[in-house]
């Protein structure tokens, strides 16, 4: 299964995890992070209801 994080993602991963993630880390972020059911692309939709997405605990 290829990894379908960007460098970027895995960078921050990195850095987050102290050390690089493993494939099983990277498969599981993928899904977690990926554009369909992710927050990322929920945030233009919780702008609306004026949701304070700075202290949303996000990364």
């Amino acid at each position: 299964m290829p990894n379908t994080l960007s460098l970027e993602d895995l960078q921050t991963l990195s850095i987050h995890l102290k050390r690089p993630p493993t494939a099983l880390e990277s498969a599981l972020l993928a899904a977690l992070w990926s554009e369909h059911c992710s927050y990322r692309s929920s945030k233009a939709h919780l702008k609306a209801f004026g949701a304070d997405l700075a202290s949303s605990g996000g990364w």
